[in-house]
């Protein structure tokens, strides 16, 4: 294995933004900076070496050795404010320096750095890290569209790969990479590092020069010891926007990318690597925004223990469907949080019989905490034979000396018949009485078989547009008589446009919420435009497609609160006209857009679930599972997020292809599009679960 010593800070090769302090020593202060890549100022703690000058004299200071320079020195000012020396000589044949290199040397020598984006330089942690970071983040890629509409691709990858391996080093005494073997001394402990999720989005459509950029990314930190029990696991969550300026050469269509992305692979690092000396004890931190730690204390009433712990139920095949027959873990992470040993910590299991009663014990005691040490224990059942489903819950309760830690945490669940749960999106939910949303109307079209033999067919488009609008009928209260259904030879392009034109114009209204959904296939041409195919589409007759731009600009004229367009379907590309640009679903207007895949020739259907692998989990999410808080309520982002990781999940484990939903555009921080409530599923068994 490659052993490596520890980095030294890097260096910025940019204008260093200037901090001013007034204490002695390396101290963590909370320091006003600029920021040239935002054009704005913001304030951020950082680790600086300072000088004893009191903070508040140091423009007065400052001006004062200024003029000494000057008068003494015989020093010309430039007119300019460049950090270079000035070619003009002075009478002393000086070279004339700026104000502005001035001011950068009296910084420096008054106690102003350069700010950097890593983790302060503490002493590192006396221990061996081995690093193991996964093969899919290094060949991490971004693929994006220039301001010309020319494809792009910039690497992430490997910037996550150098920000985690220098963050590494200078948090731990010796790191160790794969593949080389020849270690000095074997690792104490083991990090393995994922990314399960990341996009990457550029608005061109914004004014001026500069595009607001959006770069999401949750990663998975695991550390391990030797023998591969695992002592910490931690989820992070990047959201950084900035405006990306255009490269000043040539026709200017380029953006400048590398910048952005280099700074969010330092936050993604740093904040890594603050977590696990949080995990030694060493240097205790709160959980930054965005983070969410495995070790959070759950419920309203605060403890004052120092022990956390969190407690998650595993299936057998990791599908996350319990199914009767098949072999569960309830696993719980404890924590010390304390600077002291703890000892007789137990967990125990309660709830309901059926299923309490198949675990051989249903309590287990913990060996000794040590500060900042973390342990974990599993109870194993096999869930119990059913021909109906049985909703079972699970009390995990933390006790110290017989005495509770915290509240219990609560873990519900479903165990379905062995066998027949794939079939239960087909049995539509019982409509919910008291879930009404009057003003929601839904237009859904299913068009399995064309006219034009050269447009692909889709096998199960007509019962997918079917089950889609009996589910919002019945469990997202939208009533009967503002549904319309338009199925294969009854959606032609003009039965299409009268109902956009005619039907809806009297159900849009200020406070209304109007969704389209069409399964079916998509057209694209060469510069990446979508077309709706039809049952009597043309592949090159305009007049027969339907463009997705003539949709969304139909929609904004009615004003509506909110406009959702859901698509599950084959892109495929017009004949004679290959795209060399990917698909661009980034239309004009206020309509947000949740489609199955994000290139060509993605959209799989399922022959097992009978339905398109995107609908399919659309429709689970609808019925509840998508309800991540259990308040009863499935909003957009809740069931966004659960079909873009459960598509991902079965394409790759089903067909061994990738197929990554795409939600345009990404959900506002104002929280207005992400709440939205699109069902209220039967009631469920609620609970706290993290």
């Amino acid at each position: 294995m490659d052993s490596i010593p520890r980095p030294p800070l890097p260096r910025t090769s940019s204008l260093p933004a200037l901090t001013c302090s007034s204490t002695i020593g390396t101290t963590k202060r909370k320091a006003l900076y600029t920021n040239p890549s935002k054009g704005f100022k913001e304030e951020s703690p950082r680790y600086l070496p300072t000088v004893s000058v009191p903070g508040c004299l140091f423009p007065l200071v400052s001006s004062t050795v200024i003029r000494l320079m000057f008068t003494v020195l015989k020093i010309k000012p430039a007119r300019s404010a460049s950090l270079l020396y000035s070619p003009v000589t002075s009478e002393a044949s000086l070279p004339v320096l700026s104000l502005a290199t001035v001011m950068t040397l009296l910084s420096f020598a008054f106690g102003c750095a350069p700010r950097t984006g890593f983790s302060p330089p503490d002493e590192p942690l006396p221990y061996v890290l081995k690093l193991d970071i996964a093969p899919s983040v290094k060949q991490g890629t971004f693929r994006y569209t220039d301001s010309c509409g020319r494809l792009g691709e910039v690497s992430i990858g490997r910037q996550i790969d150098r920000s985690l391996r220098e963050e590494a080093a200078r948090t731990f005494q010796t790191v160790i990479f794969e593949p080389n073997q020849n270690a000095a001394a074997p690792p104490d402990h083991i990090m393995t590092f994922d990314v399960r999720e990341w996009s990457f989005h550029i608005d061109k459509d914004a004014l001026y020069d500069r595009a607001p950029a959006t770069l999401r990314m949750t990663a998975i930190a695991k550390l391990s010891d030797p023998q591969g029990r695992v002592l910490r696991e931690t989820e992070f969550r990047v959201d950084r926007r900035e405006r990306l300026r255009l490269e000043q050469v040539g026709r200017s269509c380029d953006y400048i990318v590398a910048p952005f992305i280099r700074d969010t692979a330092a936050e993604l690092a740093t904040k890594v690597f603050l977590d696990t000396r949080a995990a030694f004890a060493e240097q205790p931190t709160p959980s930054a925004a965005g983070e969410t730690s495995s070790f959070a204390e759950q419920g309203s009433t605060p403890s004052t223990s120092p022990l956390r712990f969190k407690a998650v139920l595993l299936d057998e095949n990791g599908n996350l469907v319990f199914e009767s027959g098949e072999r569960v873990r309830v696993r719980i992470d404890v924590v010390n949080t304390s600077m002291t040993s703890i000892q007789n910590v137990s967990a125990s299991l309660s709830g309901t019989p059926a299923v309490i009663d198949l675990f051989p014990a249903t309590t287990l005691t913990l060996p000794p905490l040590q500060p900042g040490q973390t342990k974990s224990l599993e109870f194993m059942a096999t869930l119990p034979p059913t021909l109906q489903p049985i909703h079972a819950e699970i009390h995990v309760t933390l006790a110290e000396s017989g005495k509770p830690v915290g509240r219990p945490q609560t873990i519900s669940l479903t165990i379905q018949p062995a066998g027949a749960s794939m079939d239960e999106v087909d049995q539509v939910p019982a409509p919910t009485a008291v879930f009404r949303q009057p003003l929601t109307s839904l237009i859904a079209i299913g068009v399995g078989t064309y006219r034009d033999p050269r447009i692909p067919s889709r096998k199960y488009a007509v019962a997918d547009a079917q089950t889609v609008a009996a589910y919002f009928q019945a469990i997202g209260g939208v009533p009967s008589s503002n549904i319309q259904l338009l199925l294969d030879t009854n959606a032609r392009r003009t039965d299409v446009e009268r109902i956009l034109t005619s039907w809806l114009p009297p159900r849009g209204s200020s406070k209304a919420t109007i969704i389209v959904y069409f399964a079916g296939t998509a057209l694209v041409d060469a510069e990446g435009r979508i077309f709706l195919a039809l049952h009597n589409s043309i592949p090159l007759s305009a007049d027969s497609l339907l463009p997705l731009d003539t949709v969304a600009s139909q929609l904004d004229k009615l004003n509506a609160d909110h406009l959702l367009f859901l698509f599950d379907g084959l892109t495929s590309p017009l004949p004679h006209k290959t795209p060399t640009v990917p698909p661009r679903w980034d239309v004009k207007g206020t309509m947000i857009r949740f489609v199955s895949g994000e290139t060509t020739q993605t959209g799989l259907e399922d022959d097992e679930y009978r339905h398109g692998l995107f609908t399919y989990f659309l429709l689970r999410g609808l019925r509840g599972e998508a309800d991540t808080n259990h308040n009863g309520v499935v909003t957009l982002e809740e069931l966004a997020s659960y079909v873009r990781q459960k598509v991902r999940w079965a394409s790759q484990s089903r067909f061994n292809v990738e197929q990554r939903p795409m939600l345009l555009p990404q959900l506002g921080l104002d929280g207005k599009a992400a709440s939205l409530i699109l069902a209220a599923p039967p009631s469920r068994s609620l609970s706290s679960t993290p």
